[in-house]
């Protein structure tokens, strides 16, 4: 019965959801159920009774038409995409590469520039810019490598239709990535605090010696920037699954569901680019401690997020 269900879903996919077109789902599911039953009892297999039901269903518009079921056209705005499972499950994959390489070109930057604290102030040399040079350029590399692969998905930034079984497997997938996601994070956080601890030792054992401090913020940089590996891989990873429950609709979007989404997505292309540009600022001036906690602006602005939406009346029409 689940593929009747999910295909009926399919049918409908495209069409809004009004109280006349929900009640003909309805009707048409209970009826496909009967015939799916009284094959069954007939002796049919439960292969040639899916497929009797589903040959038997006919076309949706003339379904329509002969149930006198109509809807105004202004009611859907406009066509989105129909995204099916296996496209749904390639992006999450390649979030997984994308979030991989951006946490890699993360720590080359980081070990750079900790080479180039190291020799600069052990040895008074600014020869540390030429490794500094070549790991930052592998960095940003790897950040451009990633940025392509992600425009390739950028429509699914967007809204787009799914069908709730494909919703459900993404919700499962979700779920099963939780004890992944939870342990990359106390792994990332650990190395981000853990980060200051041969720092504060560099300055107890040798408290007269400066020729040390630059190894210890360089040891700062490195450390805390594998725990970043950890955090950027799986904060993609999360942010694909979450990308693709929230964006994906059941069926194609009213006026008032476009109007409310093209606004979300503005103040969210607005709010987060803001944060980024405050984590940078914040740990960029000031000591290299703070990289071991400068992440929590993150997650103080994961958490505001919905709050500042609906102050500012940035609020879901089925809410309103």
């Amino acid at each position: 019965m689940n593929t009747i269900a999910d295909y009926l879903e399919t049918m409908f996919i495209n069409l809004p959801e009004t109280s006349d077109i929900m009640q003909l789902k309805y009707d048409l599911y209970a009826n496909m159920e009967d015939k799916y039953n009284e094959l069954k009892m007939a002796g049919k297999s439960e292969n040639e009774a899916i497929g009797v039901v589903i040959s038997e269903f006919g076309n949706i518009d003339e379904i329509l038409e002969e149930m006198n079921v109509h809807y105004r056209e202004e009611e859907v705005e406009e066509s989105i995409p129909v995204v099916d499972l296996t496209e749904a499950l390639s992006y999450v994959e390649a979030k997984k590469r994308i979030g991989l390489g951006i946490g890699i070109g993360v720590f080359f930057c980081a070990l750079g520039l900790a080479i180039f604290l190291t020799i600069a102030v052990r040895f008074d040399s600014p020869v540390g810019i030429v490794p500094m040079m070549i790991l930052a350029a592998i960095g940003v590399g790897l950040f451009i490598v990633s940025g392509y692969k992600n425009n390739t998905f950028q429509y699914l930034q967007r809204d787009f239709v799914m069908t709730g079984a494909s919703r459900k497997v993404i919700q499962n997938e979700k779920q099963a990535y939780e004890k992944t996601h939870i342990l990359a994070i106390v792994l990332g956080v650990t190395a981000c605090i853990v980060s200051v601890v041969p720092f504060f030792m560099i300055v107890f054992l040798r408290p007269y010696d400066d020729n040390f401090v630059g190894l210890g913020l360089g040891l700062i940089l490195v450390i805390a920037s594998l725990g970043v590996i950890f955090l950027v891989y799986t904060g993609n990873v999360t942010l694909a699954f979450n990308t693709l429950l929230k964006n994906a609709k059941s069926h194609q979007p009213t006026k008032q569901e476009v109007a409310y989404s093209r606004v979300d997505h503005l103040f969210e292309a607005v709010y987060w680019p803001i944060v980024v540009v405050i984590y940078l600022v914040w740990s960029f001036t000031g000591s290299g401690m703070r990289w071991s906690y400068s992440w929590i602006i993150f997650m103080v602005a994961g958490i505001l997020q919905e709050a500042i939406k609906a102050l500012i009346g940035i609020v879901p029409t089925d809410k309103k």
